[in-house]
C-alpha cells in the first residue's frame, strides 16, 4: 500500500511539472554584442528571470547572441540579417536588441509600444535622448537598454605642468597641444600625443565625423549644418590642420591607445565610462564655438516584433517595462560603466555620488539614424570612403569631399536660385517669356493685315486654344522644388486640360465641317462650348482619380551622381487610367489626322481632276484657233495686194492692230455677239468673224 502511494504521488508530481512546462512561455530575443559573453544584455535579461522566477511567473527569455568571437559578421551585418527576418515577417525572434542607428530601417516592423504601455513610463525617456533614437514618423518603437557618448580625455597633468586651461573650442585645443608638444620634444618626449581624432574607416570613424561636424553648427539650437555650408567647410579644413600639426594619420585611424595609457596623450577622445582614469580629466567634445559641442549617442534598444502572436506581444511588452523600469535601470548603472537613457537618475544623489552627473547634462547628443534614416549601412560605407580618401588618400580640397558626401541621400531639386540651379532658372524664364508672348499673341486676330492666316478658327477658339498652351506651360512650374504627391497629381491635370483646349477647338472645326451631316454632330455644331466643358470636365475627372492612386514621388539614388525625385506608380491602377486617357487622346489626334487626310485626298483629286481635262479641253481649242488665225492671215494677205496706194506707215498701222485683234480673239471666251458689237467697223475683225462662222457652217 505504501509503494503504491509512493507511485501515486511522483506520477502526480511528474503529471503538474509536465502541465507546468506546456504552459511555460519563452520570449526568444536576438543581440550583437562587442565581447564574448554579453554581458550588457544578459545583466539585464538576469535580472527579469531572476523576477519572474521568484513570483512564480512561467515565462523566461532566452537570448541568442552573437558576437565579433562566434561570428564573422559586424554590426552591420547583424543589423541586415535582422533585417531580412523582420522583412520575411519572422515570428522567430519576439525581441530584438539593435544598434541605436537601426530604428528609422526597423520601423515598419516593430510595434509601436505607445499604444500598449502608459504614457507614464514611455515619458521617462520622451524627454531626453531617447526621444532622439527610439521614436520615429510619431511612433515609439523601442527603449534603450543603456546609451554611449564620447568625450574627450584632458591631461591634467600636462595642462598643470604649463599652466594651460582646458580648451572649449577646437582652435584653443589646437594651439594647447601645439605648445605642449614643441615644449616636451624640446625636453626630450618623443612620444608625445596632441589628439589622436578618432576616425578610424570602420564605424566608430563615421561617428566621429558627424559629432565632428555638429559641434561647427552656428549656435547650440541650430540643426546639423548643410554639407556646403561655410561651417562643414571650416570643420573639414580644421579637421585636416589638427592631423597634420599635432596628431598623424596612423594615430587618426584609431591608433594612440599606448600613448594614452602612458600618460603621453594630450588629448584623448574615447567612450564615456563611469570610472576615472589617472590624470584625465573627462569634458564635452569641444566645439567651433564656446559652450557648443557635439557626441553621437550610441547603445541599443530593444524593440517587440510586431509580427508575434497576441499572447508573445503581452509577455514581451511585460518583459520590457520590467527592464526599462527606474529601479532596474539604477541597479543596471550601480553594478555596469554604462549609461541609462533615464534623465531623471541624473538628478539621484546616490547615482551622481558614482557618475559626474554635471558633464552627462552637459553633453549635446546627435543621432547618426538622423543623418542616414534609411538604408544607414551603405550611406555610412559611402561616407567612410569619401572621408578616408580626404584624411589618408588623395583628395586635398574640402569642398570636393563634402559635394560628394552630400551627393550620398541629398535630393536635388530644380530650382528658379541661378546660384543652386542655373538650368532650372533658365528654363523658368523661357518659359515666362513664352507665356508673355503668347498673351501678347491675340492682338494679330484684330489686325486686318494678318487676318487671312487665322481664318482656320474664329477668335475665341483662338483664345481657347492659347488659354491650353499656357496651362501645358505651367505644368513645367510643378518641377520645381521638392516635389509632393500634390505636385504629381496636379501636373496630370495641367497637362490633360491644356492638351483638351489646345485639341478641342481643331476638333470642333473638322467636325462642323464633316460633309455627312448626323445628328450628333448637328448637336455639336450648335453647342460648341457646351461640347468644349463636357470634354474638359471628362479630363478634369479623370486626373482627379490620380489622387486615389499610388502615384508618389521616388527618390532615384544615382551612385556617383545627383539623386532625383520622380513621380512613380506604385500599383497597376494609375498605369490603367493612363492607358485609358492615352486612348482617349489618341482617338482625338486618330480623328483630326482622319479628317485632314481625307481632306487632303479631296483636295488633291480635285486638282489632279481639274488639271487633266483642262489641258485636254485647252489642247483642242488652241489647235483651232490656229487654223482660223491662219485662214484669217492668208486673207488678208489677199486683201492687201489689192489695194495700192496704202502708204507704208498706214499698212504697219493696221497690220499691228490685226496682231492685237488676234491675240483678243484668241484669248477670247465669250459669245460671237459681243464680239460682233466690238467689231463694228473693223475690216480686219470682220474678216475674223466671217472665217469662224464658215468654219462653223463645216462642221
Amino acid at each position: 500500500m505504501k509503494f503504491i502511494f509512493i507511485l501515486f504521488l511522483i506520477i502526480k508530481l511528474l503529471t503538474i511539472e509536465g502541465i507546468n512546462k506546456c504552459y511555460s512561455i519563452t520570449i526568444n530575443s536576438i543581440a550583437f554584442s562587442y565581447d564574448q559573453n554579453g554581458l550588457v544584455f544578459h545583466s539585464l535579461i538576469d535580472q527579469y528571470n531572476n523576477y519572474t522566477r521568484d513570483n512564480n511567473v512561467d515565462v523566461t527569455i532566452e537570448l541568442t547572441l552573437y558576437s565579433v568571437f562566434n561570428s564573422s559578421s559586424a554590426v552591420d551585418d547583424y543589423g541586415s540579417s535582422v533585417e531580412y527576418l523582420l522583412n520575411k515577417g519572422s515570428t522567430k525572434y519576439d525581441i530584438i536588441f539593435y544598434d541605436t542607428m537601426y530604428t528609422p530601417q526597423y520601423s515598419s516592423h516593430l510595434l509601436d509600444l505607445s499604444k500598449y504601455l502608459p504614457k507614464e513610463h514611455i515619458s521617462l525617456y520622451s524627454n531626453g535622448v531617447a526621444n532622439l533614437t527610439c521614436a520615429f514618423n510619431g511612433k515609439w518603437l523601442a527603449f534603450p537598454t543603456h546609451i554611449e557618448y564620447n568625450v574627450i580625455y584632458a591631461n591634467k597633468y600636462y595642462l598643470n605642468k604649463y599652466e594651460k586651461d582646458i580648451p572649449k573650442t577646437w582652435n584653443e585645443l589646437l594651439e594647447t597641444a601645439k605648445y605642449i608638444i614643441t615644449k616636451e620634444r624640446e625636453n626630450g618626449n618623443k612620444n608625445i600625443l596632441g589628439y589622436n581624432g578618432l576616425f578610424p574607416v570602420d564605424e566608430k570613424g563615421f561617428s566621429s565625423a558627424i559629432e565632428y561636424l555638429y559641434s561647427f553648427r552656428e549656435n547650440i539650437d541650430s540643426p546639423f549644418p548643410d554639407y556646403l555650408s561655410k561651417e562643414s567647410i571650416k570643420a573639414f579644413d580644421t579637421l585636416k590642420k589638427l592631423k597634420k600639426e599635432i596628431s598623424s594619420d596612423e594615430t587618426f585611424k584609431g591608433g594612440g591607445l599606448m600613448e594614452f595609457y602612458t600618460n603621453n596623450a594630450i588629448f584623448f577622445k574615447f567612450g564615456l565610462y563611469n570610472f576615472k582614469i589617472w590624470n584625465y580629466v573627462m569634458i564635452p567634445i569641444v566645439g567651433n564655438k564656446e559652450g557648443i559641442s557635439g557626441s553621437t549617442i550610441g547603445g541599443f534598444n530593444m524593440g517587440i516584433n510586431k509580427h508575434i502572436s497576441e499572447q508573445k506581444r503581452k509577455y514581451a511588452l511585460d518583459a520590457i517595462s520590467f527592464i526599462t523600469s527606474k529601479e532596474i535601470q539604477k541597479n543596471f548603472m550601480k553594478k555596469t560603466l554604462l549609461f541609462s537613457a533615464m534623465n531623471d537618475l541624473y538628478d539621484d544623489e546616490e547615482i551622481c555620488q558614482r557618475v559626474d552627473c554635471n558633464l552627462v547634462k552637459k553633453l549635446q547628443p546627435i543621432s547618426r539614424s538622423s543623418i542616414y534614416d534609411l538604408n544607414y549601412d551603405e550611406h555610412s560605407k559611402e561616407f567612410r570612403n569619401y572621408l578616408g580618401d580626404f584624411l589618408y588618400g588623395n583628395l586635398t580640397s574640402s569642398e570636393q569631399v563634402l559635394e560628394k558626401i552630400k551627393d550620398i541621400t541629398y535630393v536635388y531639386y530644380i530650382s528658379i536660385n541661378p546660384h543652386k540651379s542655373s538650368e532650372g532658372f533658365f528654363i523658368f524664364l523661357i518659359s515666362i517669356s513664352m507665356i508673355i508672348i503668347i498673351l501678347i499673341s491675340p492682338i494679330l486676330l484684330y489686325i486686318n493685315r494678318y487676318k487671312d492666316f487665322f481664318k482656320f478658327l474664329n477668335v475665341d477658339a483662338w483664345i481657347l486654344y492659347m488659354q491650353g498652351l499656357i496651362i501645358n506651360i505651367c505644368a513645367i512650374f510643378m518641377e520645381y522644388g521638392n516635389l509632393t504627391n500634390f505636385k504629381c497629381h496636379f501636373k496630370i491635370i495641367l497637362i490633360l486640360v491644356g492638351m483638351s483646349l489646345r485639341q478641342i477647338q481643331i476638333l470642333y472645326r473638322l467636325i462642323a465641317n464633316f460633309p455627312i451631316k448626323f445628328s450628333i454632330i448637328e448637336w455639336i455644331t450648335n453647342k460648341k462650348y457646351l461640347f468644349i466643358i463636357v470634354l474638359i470636365t471628362n479630363d478634369i475627372l479623370s486626373s482627379l482619380l490620380f489622387f486615389f492612386t499610388s502615384f508618389n514621388p521616388t527618390t532615384r539614388i544615382v551612385k556617383n551622381g545627383k539623386n532625383f525625385k520622380y513621380c512613380n506608380f506604385k500599383d497597376y491602377s494609375g498605369i490603367f487610367i493612363v492607358i485609358l486617357l492615352f486612348i482617349e487622346k489618341a482617338s482625338i489626334l486618330f480623328s483630326k489626322f482622319f479628317n485632314q487626310g481625307n481632306n487632303y485626298f479631296n483636295i488633291l483629286f480635285f486638282k489632279l481632276y481639274n488639271n487633266f481635262f483642262s489641258r485636254v479641253f485647252w489642247s483642242k481649242k488652241r489647235n483651232e484657233e490656229n487654223d482660223i488665225i491662219d485662214d484669217a492671215l492668208n486673207r488678208f494677205k489677199r486683201t492687201i495686194s489689192s489695194v495700192n496706194t496704202e502708204k507704208s506707215d498706214e499698212v504697219s498701222h493696221r497690220r499691228s492692230q490685226l496682231v492685237l485683234k488676234l491675240m483678243e480673239y484668241h484669248n477670247y471666251t465669250g459669245s460671237d455677239e459681243v464680239l460682233n458689237q466690238n467689231c463694228i467697223n473693223n475690216t480686219s475683225c470682220t474678216l475674223i468673224i466671217n472665217s469662224k462662222t464658215r468654219d462653223n457652217n463645216d462642221q
